[in-house]
């Protein structure tokens, strides 16, 4: 623990989705007696709606905290992060918040793409570690019409499968919901074709994603080339649908090997536009977070994100 952090910065607010929790509601009493036995308090915020998270993120900036700490998934997460970036260099005044708070993270959701992405391990000392500690990274965050996102984003399939996907199936059986889901849309989904500009150079493909992050959902690597200590974004255009190519991109994506697989392409980009067809649905760290048409590429806002 560090001496260095004056007494006030050892109450810790915490954003916390109690939807989360009742799956991993001993894993969260455990961080907590850890935090305790570190000498911190932690200062609950529960949130009971939509929107709830993203407001007390907003909130905390505005107060000036040093640090705060969100749990629950990664969804909660994402509504966190664009509060934070709603309010200019934390809402602060004093030098040493100017940036705006730190955030950290306890996983309680399904996949906890973020905590693999970090390399976060899902045991309370080492998440109390990590809330506690003195390490952070500074992460460009990226931009979905009028979001902000940490991780990635997208259209076509994996945006409909989030956008379908059952919330009590997700609460009863995890990550098995998003597996039913796919199967589901494997057989249904349509697969239209998306208009896009990417950098200005017309495209076209039936999936798009768009990530900052190394991983998709969970531990599956997506490409080495991508990571939040890095600066750009790498869109991924999925040419062909339909359940054989919904199956044959799952497994390579399983082994680690999306990039190198027909009819997968990977493009360093700043800015893409999707220009149709209208109404299909976009994700944004998990997210539902509106339809198409839309703009996507870096925001100018930056993240501070604790780290193991």
């Amino acid at each position: 623990m560090s001496e260095s952090l004056s007494a006030p910065a050892r109450l810790l607010p915490i954003i916390y989705n109690p939807a989360a929790g009742q799956r991993r509601g001993a894993f969260f009493t455990r961080v907590l007696a850890a935090l305790e036995a570190r000498g911190w308090r932690a200062e609950l915020r529960t949130t009971g709606a939509p929107g709830d998270a993203k407001a007390m993120a907003a909130a905390a900036a505005r107060e000036g905290v040093a640090r705060i700490a969100v749990a629950g998934g990664d969804g909660t997460i994402h509504e966190a992060v664009n509060g934070l970036a709603s309010q200019p260099q934390g809402g602060a005044r004093r030098e040493g918040a100017r940036r705006g708070p730190q955030l950290g993270i306890i996983p309680l959701g399904t996949a906890n793409v973020l905590a693999q992405e970090i390399g976060l391990k899902l045991r309370p000392d080492a998440v109390a570690d990590c809330l506690t500690g003195q390490k952070e990274l500074t992460s460009r965050l990226g931009s979905v019409g009028g979001e902000v996102f940490l991780l990635m984003a997208g259209a076509g399939f994996d945006a409909q499968v989030v956008a379908e996907v059952s919330l009590p199936l997700k609460r009863r059986f995890g990550k098995g919901a998003y597996v039913w889901e796919t199967l589901r849309q494997a057989f249904s989904y349509r697969f239209p074709e998306l208009e896009l500009e990417l950098d200005g150079k017309p495209e076209r493909a039936r999936s798009l994603i768009l990530t900052r992050a190394a991983h998709y959902g969970g531990a599956f690597l997506l490409s080495r080339e991508a990571g939040l200590e890095k600066d750009g974004l790498q869109a991924f255009l999925f040419d062909s649908g339909g359940p054989l190519s919904v199956l044959r991109y799952s497994l390579s994506l399983a082994l680690g090997r999306l990039e190198s697989t027909r009819g997968v392409r990977r493009i360093p980009v700043e800015r893409v536009r999707i220009l149709g067809p209208a109404g299909l649905p976009l994700q944004a760290d998990g997210d539902d977070v509106g339809v198409t048409p839309v703009e996507m590429g870096l925001s100018s806002q930056s993240l501070r994100l604790l780290v193991p």
